[in-house]
């Protein structure tokens, strides 16, 4: 949902590593000297592992020739031919909060009088998510086969729904949580079913019409968001355009195979956000 997988990160520390070599590290020195380099790096400059980026049959590559990073947010070059970007999905919204951890972990890592799990226990608090932000969207993707559920859970283009959300001026800061979460029910009726596809997984008597059970599969990724409204007497922010564009991308993606997938977007209250991460903690 818009940040870096292991693998790019792997590839930014061995970058730091190159760059500090030549004085003696220990692993506290590597770490400092990490999130340091990464939380001040200005990104409009690549990082490009080793003095040049590899061709075919060992030439040179000009970074301005390469078209996927034209509008890249966080141009990483991958290290060996055929080079790609690792960061592809990153957003302004998703840099902004990597820098701001970052940042962070400058921060923790510099105070001198702090042990190493002590530092290591405020490296990794985790973010009460609910208590961060006070508006939500949940991107609810149900599935009535277990392969469809496996195709679309990881979905590469659920990301671009971010920068859509950029868009939006009253939108001051869009925050994805960094991995959905998946449940399996087994619904009794088609109304129950209707309602688990449109987030109401409560409230809904399962034997309010005939008995029509069967297994629906959902994943649920949860977007915060931190408004700032551009007029106070109207405190309505119309998301329906983008949302739109978002769905409409998505039914362009869809093949014959995922006629059993449907999608939808739906606001989500603070209370209940936090009762639903608080089950996935379990």
């Amino acid at each position: 949902m818009g940040y870096l997988n292991g693998s790019t990160w792997t590839l930014l520390l061995l970058k730091t590593y190159m760059d500090t070599k030549t004085r003696p590290l220990t692993i506290h020195m590597l770490l400092r000297a990490f999130f340091e380099q990464w939380s001040g790096w200005h990104w409009q400059t690549p990082v490009i592992i080793g003095d040049f980026i590899p061709d075919f049959g060992g030439g040179v590559v000009a970074y301005s020739s390469l078209k996927e990073f034209e509008n890249a947010v966080m141009p990483i070059v991958s290290p060996c031919y055929p080079v790609c970007s690792t960061a592809p999905y990153v957003t302004k919204s998703t840099l902004r909060i990597m820098r701001k951890e970052l940042s962070r972990a400058v921060t923790i890592v510099q105070v001198p009088d702090l042990s190493t799990d002590e530092k290591l226990q405020r490296l990794f608090k985790p973010l009460d998510f609910a208590k961060t932000y006070k508006h939500f969207l949940k991107i609810i993707i149900s599935c009535d086969t277990y392969g469809s559920h496996e195709t679309w859970k990881m979905a590469s283009y659920i990301p671009r729904f971010v920068p859509l959300l950029e868009t939006c001026p009253e939108l001051k800061q869009v925050h994805p949580l960094t991995t959905p979460y998946s449940k399996i029910y087994q619904y009794r009726t088609r109304e129950e079913k209707v309602a688990l596809r449109n987030g109401l997984e409560s409230g809904v008597s399962p034997y309010a019409t005939a008995l029509e059970p069967g297994t629906l599969y959902l994943t649920h990724y949860v977007i915060g968001l931190e408004i700032e409204l551009l007029d106070e007497s109207d405190r309505v922010i119309d998301l329906s355009k983008h949302i739109q564009a978002f769905m409409a991308e998505l039914d362009l993606r869809k093949n014959k195979r995922d006629n059993d997938v449907y999608i939808e977007i739906v606001a989500v209250k603070r209370r209940e956000l936090a009762n639903i991460l608080k089950d996935e903690v379990k």
